[in-house]
C-alpha cells in the first residue's frame, strides 16, 4: 500500500507487540500479535523483532473498536551480526581460518610427498643390501662410500618427515582453534521492523486503543501423534502435537492451535491424463496374489476393504479439524521437534490375546475401544505402554468419533505356537478342465504358565475375484468345521488349560479352470 508523502512530520511510537496466538497449519503458520497504544491523530508504529520470513502480502492491522485506521504497512528487513557489530573482525576471522586450511593443506601435501621419498630410499636400501650379499659371496668387497650415503639420505629423510608430522599437528591444532572460534562468534540473523502509518480520529485527544497484527510465515508444521498406555485393564490414550518451527522469532507463553486446514487446497485443477485402451486378444487368463489391508469403519460389523496407501501430510477425513494445546505454551525457534498435549481419554475396552499364525507366531493382547474423545484422532503413531514400560511402536489411521479401534499391546511370553503349511496331492478329474489343489494349515499352541490362558486364533483363506479360480474350506478335516468370512478370516476360540496344549487343523482347497495361469 502507497501513500503521498506528507509534508508534516509524523510522530513514531515504538510498540511491543508480542506473539499471543498462533495457528498452525500443515506447512506454515498464522501469527497473531496484541498490542495497546496511546493515538490522537496520524502516528508511524514501529514493531521490532518479527520475523523476517513473513510473507508480505498477509500482513494486516486492525483495531478493536472503532475511530483508529491503518494507512500504510512497510517492512524493513536487516541482517545483524550480535554483539559484533564491525565487518572487520569478521573478515579477519575468515581470513585467518582460511590462512589455517592452506597451510593444512599444503602441509598433507609435502608430508605425502616426503613419505613417497622414504618409501623410494627404503626399497633402494634394500636392493644394496642384496647387491652387498651377492658381492660378498663372490668375494668382493663392498663400497663404504656408498654404504654411508645411502643411510645418511636415509636418516635426513627420516628427520624431515619428523619435523613436517609435528609441522603438521601445530598446523591442524591451529585450524581447529580457528574454526572453534568462528563456531563461538556471534552468528549473523535477519530480522524485520514493521513500520504502521496509523490515524485516528479523536478530536486531538488521546485515546488509547488495542491493536491486532496477523500475517503468515513459513519455516513450521506440526503432525498429530499419540500414547496410549495400558494399566490394570484401564485404557488410557493421549493426544499429542509435534510441532516444529524455525521462522526467526520466539513463541512464548502464546495460545497454540493446531489446524488441519490447506488454503491453498483446489487453487489449481487437478492435472489430466489420456485414457489410453488396448485391444486384447482372448486367452489364457493370468492371475496374482494381492496384499489388502481390511479396516474395520463405521458401526460394529460394518467393513470394507481398502489398499493400503500412504498420504503424505495430515489426512483429516475431507473436513478441516482445529485442536487447541492445553494451556498457554513457548516454542523456541529452533527447528526441533517439541510434543504437546492436546486432550486425553480413558474409554471402556475390551482385552483379548489373538495369535495370526500366519503373520507372526507370537501372540498380541488386543484392546477394542471406540474413539470417546469429542474429536477424531488424525493419523500418526502411537507410542504403547503396558504397566507403565514401553512394549512397541504402531499407527493408525483416521478413526472418527465413536469409531471403533484396535490397538496391540505386546505378546504373552508363556504362549508358544508353531504353524505348519502341509501341501496334498492335486485332484485332476476326467474329461474336466479344472484341477483342485489341497494343502492343510496345522497350529500347535501350548501353555507354558501354571494358569490357564484364553485367545483366539485367527487364519486367512485366500479370496478370488474372478469365476475360474475358487478357495473354500473343508468343513469336515477344519477344526470345529469353521468357515471363513466375508473377507477369509477363519477364527477360533481357544482356551488353553496350565501346562496345556491343543492342535488347530485348516484345510484349504483351490480349484482353478485350465485357462488360470499363476
Amino acid at each position: 500500500m502507497y501513500r503521498a508523502q506528507s509534508m508534516q512530520p509524523v510522530q513514531a511510537i515504538h510498540v511491543e507487540a508480542p506473539v499471543t496466538e498462533v495457528t498452525v497449519l500443515e506447512d506454515r503458520a498464522l501469527v497473531t500479535r496484541r498490542f495497546t497504544v496511546e493515538l490522537a491523530g496520524e502516528a508511524e508504529l514501529l514493531v521490532t523483532e518479527v520475523s523476517p520470513l513473513l510473507v508480505d502480502k498477509t500482513l494486516s492491522l486492525s483495531f478493536t473498536e472503532p475511530g483508529a485506521r491503518a494507512i500504510d504497512c512497510a517492512i524493513k528487513r536487516e541482517q545483524r551480526n550480535g554483539e559484533s557489530e564491525l565487518p572487520g573482525e569478521q573478515r579477519e576471522g575468515e581470513l585467518g581460518l582460511m590462512n589455517a586450511q592452506s597451510k593444512v593443506l599444503l602441509l598433507r601435501f609435502k608430508r605425502e610427498q616426503q613419505a613417497a621419498q622414504l618409501a623410494r630410499l627404503r626399497t633402494l636400501q634394500t636392493l644394496h643390501w642384496d647387491e652387498v650379499a651377492q658381492d660378498a659371496a663372490r668375494g668382493v668387497e663392498a663400497d663404504a662410500k656408498s654404504v654411508e650415503g645411502l643411510i645418511g639420505e636415509l636418516r635426513a629423510a627420516a628427520r624431515e618427515q619428523a619435523q613436517l608430522e609435528s609441522e603438521l599437528a601445530v598446523a591442524e591444532a591451529a585450524l581447529e582453534q580457528a574454526r572453534t572460534l568462528r563456531a563461538q562468534a556471534p552468528a549473523a540473523r535477519e530480522s524485520a521492523t514493521l513500520r504502521l502509518t496509523v490515524k485516528a480520529e479523536t478530536g486531538g485527544k488521546p485515546r488509547t486503543f488495542e491493536g491486532l497484527l496477523r500475517y503468515v510465515v513459513p519455516n513450521v508444521a506440526w503432525r498429530p501423534r499419540y500414547r496410549a498406555e495400558l494399566t490394570a485393564g484401564r485404557l488410557s490414550v493421549e493426544a499429542l502435537a509435534t510441532v516444529w518451527q524455525n521462522t526467526g522469532e520466539a513463541w512464548s507463553d502464546v495460545e497454540l492451535t493446531f489446524s488441519s486446514e490447506r488454503p491453498s487446497l483446489g487453487g489449481a485443477p487437478p492435472p489430466l491424463s489420456a485414457d489410453v485402451l488396448h485391444v486384447q486378444r482372448r486367452g489364457a487368463l493370468v492371475v496374482e496374489a494381492r496384499e489388502e489391508s481390511v479396516d474395520t469403519l463405521g458401526p460394529e460389523g460394518v467393513e470394507r476393504r481398502v489398499q493400503s496407501t500412504q498420504v503424505p501430510g495430515i489426512d483429516d477425513g475431507g473436513r478441516p479439524v482445529s485442536l487447541t494445546s492445553k494451556g498457554r505454551v513457548s516454542v523456541p525457534s529452533t527447528g526441533r521437534p517439541q510434543h504437546l498435549e492436546l486432550f486425553n481419554q480413558m474409554p471402556e475396552c475390551t482385552l483379548d490375546l489373538v495369535v495370526q499364525p500366519e503373520l507372526s507366531l507370537f501372540s498380541s493382547l488386543r484392546a477394542k475401544f471406540r474413539n470417546s474423545a469429542p474429536h477424531p484422532l488424525l493419523p500418526g503413531p502411537v507410542e504403547l505402554l503396558r504397566e507403565g514400560e514401553i512394549v512397541g511402536t504402531t499407527t493408525i489411521d483416521f478413526v472418527a468419533v465413536q469409531e471403533p479401534m484396535t490397538l496391540g499391546f505386546g505378546p504373552d511370553p508363556n504362549l508358544q505356537v508353531q504353524r505348519e503349511l502341509i501341501p496334498r496331492p492335486d485332484k485332476t478329474h476326467l474329461l474336466s478342465s479344472w484341477t483342485t489343489r489341497i494343502h492343510d494349515v496345522r497350529i500347535k499352541l501350548s501353555n507354558l504358565a501354571a494358569s490357564p490362558i484364553a485367545l483366539t486364533v485367527e487364519e486367512r483363506v485366500p479370496v478370488s475375484e474372478i469365476e475360474k479360480l475358487k478357495f473354500s474350506v473343508v468343513e469336515e478335516e477344519t477344526s470345529e468345521g469353521k468357515q471363513p468370512d466375508a473377507n477369509g478370516f477363519v477364527s477360533w476360540s481357544v482356551q488353553l488349560p496350565n501346562y496345556g496344549r491343543t492342535t488347530l487343523t485348516l484345510r484349504v482347497a483351490e480349484k482353478r479352470h485350465s485357462d488360470v495361469i499363476g
